[in-house]
């Protein structure tokens, strides 16, 4: 079993945003109508109660393997992932 390196820093919040800020909009939007009685302390409460384990569980891993799936495939082809292809030593032509 080989051991995982984990994302950098900036690669990890992304993934995270991208995983909680969706989420927690199409929930709120959802729970609206039977939250919004509620005071905004509770409503919260709630909310996050539901969000975190769908994040945690569901959608940041799914988020993680398409990362992981774009790294392969730019490694495969390549890209340094920054838009352009890597260049090996020696693989400029003289001329």
């Amino acid at each position: 079993m080989s051991a995982q390196v984990a994302p950098p820093k900036h690669h990890m919040a992304l993934m995270i945003w991208l995983s909680v800020f969706p989420t927690l909009a199409v929930l709120e939007l959802a729970l609206r109508p039977l939250l919004a009685p509620l005071p905004v302390i509770l409503r919260l409460l709630i909310l996050t109660a539901i969000v975190v384990p769908l994040v945690v569980y569901f959608v940041l891993p799914r988020v993680q393997r398409g990362r992981a799936l774009l790294l392969r495939r730019m490694a495969g082809r390549g890209d340094d992932g920054r838009g352009g292809a890597t260049r090996t030593q020696g693989s400029r032509h003289a001329g």
